[in-house]
This record gives structure tokens, C-alpha cells and sequence, in this order.
């Protein structure tokens, strides 16, 4: 991209030009943009005009709102350094994904709408948003240049800005403000003034806080697929547990997920005011936390492909965990207990990610954890935590076995203070407290410093071990090999064989094939010698 951008689109469009919303608010703030939204005062043939310049830019174009005429144009700079940018999602299931090796921008062209420029700023969602800059009548002295991947606009005088809202007051205060209320134009504007606020560290106006709690039932009137990647841009920011209280303060939250609302009241016994929601921020928090500190809690797992993946979906994940605590609560022999609400949760987030419009695989990655959270608990409580014990699991949860030993973490490690979690730090990484003849106390530090202990026990085998688990690393031998030494045929028989060799891989039993081909030799005298 040359800095002469701004003169090609003038070439080509013939009419006055602005920078406008998103991308003029975050060059003010001195950020880079990935978005970068044009106004054209001129809206004849703007479909053919916007496939001049993307051809220009050796690009992509295509209709973004055809009833708006809004134009989307993705392009890749010529700097070619492979440097990470998400783009803005758009809907369905061709969002765009994050890919290191393309580095890209978009430009979305779109006619006023209304009169004039300022009649088509009055018309925007939030103040700061409500701003523009002319191309034109800067001169072109404004410069659009790649930098780090991204763009980034150098040149704009702040007394040439139009402002008819004042957003320049908002940007320098730092708050979002809605224009006049703009948002029952559009619901998901309500969604997008946190998301807006989590990206830059803002906070939203009181009086827009009262207005999106006076009208958040509209959010239903949205399309599901558009809450949902606001949602996702919203678990980006590494603090977004303190934005999902801000949607649950709004009455937006219960409005896009009301299945959460009766987990405000549920188990206020055991988590106090607030109740299993309480307790599901406190998980949330907890996992952003370990994400902060991934390398200090598990030095061992740092090079485990999954801690340096999308942490979006899991943070997602942890929102529904105990969903179905409400619905599964019973008082059993004086105790209120909720059997079951492992598997009936993955049941329920099925459905209300399905309403949400994620994917099959986002889907069937969080059902699997919500359905298996309590597996390592269960492990926990045993007295002698088994080689093949810990085998089972992995094997059964696969490459999904991290995602699910994080989440139990944050889980366990919502029942203490933050303060509590620094004092125990070093003890964390101890092998597990041995639980004592009583058994292990029903609530306190003891227990869940043993719990923690588990979860570091098993993330550490699995960096030791959990190669072991997949026949691309660990194919020492081969299912013919099984009915050639042991003289049988093709048979269920012959996968039970090759999932005990690898138990024993795991085990360290078998380290190579010459070992792993004696096993079954001993195997095959053993049954020989038995009498028949």
C-alpha cells in the first residue's frame, strides 16, 4: 500500500472523501488500524467504483451491506513480513481467522448516509465513532503507511476533525457515549459499546449504561451470529471477565444467555451473594489469570502447542461450565448437591452455542470439557493416583487434555483468595498432599491445594508423556505386526493389543520396538501354555 491511497480513491471516486469511525478514533489514540472506513460523498456506481480499487490494490472486493451499498475490500500489502493480524469478523461461518503467514487489512467504502457528512456522523453509534477527516481538503497531506503489519495514518491536524458530538472530549476522558441513541437503530451496538471499552480501556457512559439497561431486551432482535463474534472479540481483551459483570450489571448477559440467570441465586450457600455466576466469574478470572502466568505455574508445558493457541473459546467454555448447576440442584441426606450437571451442562451449551452460531468444532470443544470438568477432581480424591488412571484420561480427552487440566485449575483456584493463590505459589508445583484417614476436608486450603497439586501432577506428565498417546510419534509397531507375531487374525482384538502397548509406552515399561514385539512374544507363550 503506497502513501498515496487517499489520492487514488479520490482519482477514482470524483467526489469528497473521509476518513471516518474506528479507524480515525484509534489514529487519534496513535494506534494502527486493521479497518480502515472511507465515506464518499458521491454513491453512483459505488459498487464498480470500489471494484476499481480493489483491482488497483490487487485486491478483493465484495458487497458488505448491497442494500447500504457499503463495500468490503481485503487486501495484502506488498510488505510481505509475516507478522499476526486478526481482521474484523463479519458473519457466519466465513469469519476470518487468525493466520500468521497473510498479512492483511480491509477498507470499507460506504456512501453518507444521509444529506451530508454531518448528518451521516449524527447517525453513528458512540460520539468518538462520530468523527471524520476530509482527504480532500487536508491537502493530502495525510499518509497511509504499513507499519508492523498494520496501517497506520500520519498527517491529521485535531483542529481539522469534524466533531459535531464532541467525541474529541470523549476520546481525551476516555468514555463511550452513545449518539442520541442511536442503538435502536441497530441492538448489537448495545454488545459493541463493552467491546469497544475492552479494546481500548474505556469506560461507558452512565447515561448509555442506563439506556442499554432500559432497552437490552432488543439485543434478541439481532442476528445471533453477530453476537457471537462481538462476544468472541470481547474474550480477547485478557481482563474480559471484568466486561461479561459489566454485561450481567446491564441486563445484557441473561438477555443473550438467559440460561445464566438462575445460577445467580443457585448455591448462594456455598459461594455467598451472586451464587454459581459468582462463582463462574471468579473461573473466568482465575483462567486469565493462569494465562498471565502460564510459564511461571507450568514451566514444564510451555511448549505444548495449545498454551499459545486461541484462549477464546476455552474462556467461552468457562462461562458455561456449571450452567446446569440450577437445574440439577437437590438436597441429598442434608446436602445440596448437583449430580449430573456435568453432562446435562454440555447438553445445554450445545444448544446455546448452536442458538450462537459457533462452529461444529468450537461446539463439540467446549461440550467435551464441560461434560469431562470433573474427571480430574474425581481423580484427585484418590489416595494413589494410578499410571493407568492418568492414561485413561488422557487417552479419552486427547489433545483436548490441556484445555480441560486448565479450566480445572481456574475452577479449583476460584475457591481461594488471589491472595491465598500467591501465599501457596510455591507449594503448587509439590506432589499432592496426601489425603489423610478421614479424607480430605469438604471445603478449605487443604483441599484445594491438593486439587491444584493434581492438576500440576498431570500437566507435567502429560509434557512427559503425552506424546505417547498418538500413533504419528509413537508407532513402534503396527497392527500387523500384532496378528503376524501372534498368529490371529484381523479382529477388534488387535487395537486392544496396540492400546496396552501404548500404555505401557506410557508407563515406561516399553521404550522401543524390540520391546514391544518381546511383550507380545511373552504374550503368545503365555497363552500357549495354558491349558486347554
Amino acid at each position: 500500500m503506497s502513501p498515496s491511497l487517499l489520492k487514488q480513491i479520490l482519482k477514482i471516486f470524483k467526489c469528497p472523501v473521509y476518513i471516518v469511525g474506528g479507524a480515525l478514533r484509534d489514529s487519534l489514540l496513535g494506534k494502527t488500524v486493521t479497518d480502515l472506513d472511507i465515506a464518499v460523498a458521491n454513491k453512483h456506481a459505488l459498487g464498480k467504483k470500489a471494484g476499481e480499487l480493489a483491482r488497483r490494490l490487487n485486491a478483493s472486493v465484495f458487497p458488505l451491506d448491497a442494500e447500504n451499498l457499503v463495500y468490503r475490500i481485503i487486501a495484502a500489502p506488498r510488505n510481505k513480513a509475516a507478522l499476526p493480524v486478526r481482521l474484523r469478523r463479519t458473519s457466519g461461518r466465513n469469519r476470518p481467522q487468525k493466520n500468521k503467514k497473510a498479512v492483511r487489512f480491509q477498507i470499507d467504502l460506504a456512501p453518507f448516509q444521509g444529506a451530508g457528512i454531518i448528518e451521516d456522523l449524527k447517525k453513528r453509534d458512540f460520539t468518538i465513532n462520530s468523527m471524520a477527516y476530509s482527504a480532500e481538503e487536508s491537502g493530502l497531506k495525510i499518509k497511509i503507511l504499513i507499519s508492523k503489519g498494520a496501517l497506520k495514518i500520519t498527517g491529521i491536524k485535531k483542529g481539522k476533525v469534524i466533531d459535531p458530538l464532541n467525541g474529541m472530549k470523549d476520546l481525551a476522558t476516555r468514555r463511550i457515549r452513545g449518539c442520541a441513541w442511536n442503538m435502536k437503530q441497530d441492538p448489537l451496538r448495545m454488545l459493541r459499546a463493552f467491546r469497544i471499552a475492552s479494546q481500548s480501556a474505556f469506560s461507558v457512559d452512565k447515561d448509555t449504561l442506563r439506556q442499554i439497561s432500559l432497552h437490552a431486551d432488543r439485543i434478541r432482535k439481532t442476528a445471533p451470529e453477530r453476537i457471537r463474534d462481538e462476544i468472541m472479540m470481547l474474550l480477547e481483551n485478557p481482563e474480559s471477565h471484568v466486561y461479561f459483570k459489566d454485561l450481567w450489571k446491564a441486563g445484557l448477559l441473561f438477555k443473550i444467555i438467559p440460561e445464566l440467570q438462575p445460577a445467580l441465586k443457585c448455591a448462594e450457600i456455598y459461594y455467598g451473594k451472586g451464587g454459581a455466576l459468582k462463582h463462574t466469574f471468579l473461573v473466568m478470572e482465575r483462567l486469565e489469570f493462569l494465562f498471565k502466568n502460564l510459564n511461571r505455574l507450568f514451566p514444564k508445558c510451555n511448549k505444548i502447542p495449545y498454551l499459545k493457541g486461541n484462549r477464546e473459546i476455552l474462556k467461552f467454555t468457562a462461562l458455561l461450565h456449571d450452567i446446569a448447576k440450577a437445574p440439577r440442584a437437590k438436597i441429598i441426606n442434608g446436602r445440596l448437591r448437583f449430580f449430573g450437571h456435568e453432562s446435562f451442562g454440555a447438553e445445554m451449551s450445545e444448544k446455546i452455542m448452536r442458538r450462537l452460531r459457533f462452529s461444529k468444532e468450537e461446539i463439540k470443544f467446549a461440550c467435551r470439557i464441560i461434560c469431562h470438568h470433573l474427571r480430574p477432581g474425581n481423580l484427585g480424591h484418590n489416595r494413589i493416583i494410578s499410571e493407568k488412571a492418568v492414561f485413561r484420561l488422557f487417552r479419552d480427552m486427547g489433545e483436548e487434555t490441556i484445555p480441560l487440566l486448565l479450566l480445572c485449575w481456574a475452577d479449583y483456584a476460584s475457591y481461594i483468595s488471589r491472595d491465598t493463590l500467591e501465599t501457596v505459589k510455591n507449594k503448587l508445583k509439590k506432589p499432592p498432599i496426601a489425603i489423610p484417614a478421614g479424607g480430605l476436608p469438604r471445603t478449605g486450603l487443604k483441599k484445594t491445594l491438593r486439587f491444584l497439586q493434581v492438576i500440576n501432577l498431570l500437566m507435567n506428565s502429560y509434557a512427559e508423556k503425552g506424546k505417547y498417546l498418538y500413533l504419528k510419534t509413537a508407532k513402534i509397531i503396527t497392527g500387523n505386526d500384532v496378528m503376524k507375531i501372534l498368529g490371529i487374525p484381523e479382529s477388534p482384538a488387535i487395537g486392544e493389543f496396540l492400546e496396552s502397548l501404548k500404555m505401557l509406552q506410557f508407563e515406561g515399561k516399553i521404550q522401543n520396538r524390540k520391546q514391544a514385539i518381546e511383550f507380545l512374544k511373552r504374550l503368545k507363550r503365555l497363552k500357549s501354555s495354558k491349558p486347554r
